[in-house]
């Protein structure tokens, strides 16, 4: 049952930042305690240091691959 319970609440999830509809979990986890039934949520900072979530996002150059 659980695996369905997050699968579900991920594909909710996908379906919102696709369709541009509801508030995405963006900058927050949401937690899930099935033995108590009850969902939490955390939230996240960004690390300034990241490449990926800082603000502003630094350029990221493509790396040639060699055939």
């Amino acid at each position: 049952m659980l695996p369905g319970v997050i699968g579900v609440l991920q594909a909710n999830e996908a379906l919102k930042i696709l369709v541009g509809y509801g508030e995405p979990l963006v900058g927050r986890i949401m937690t899930f305690d099935a033995q108590a039934t009850e969902f939490g949520e955390l939230k996240l900072r960004r690390d300034p240091q990241c490449a990926t979530c800082s603000v502003p996002p630094p350029a990221i150059k493509p790396v040639a691959v060699a055939s």
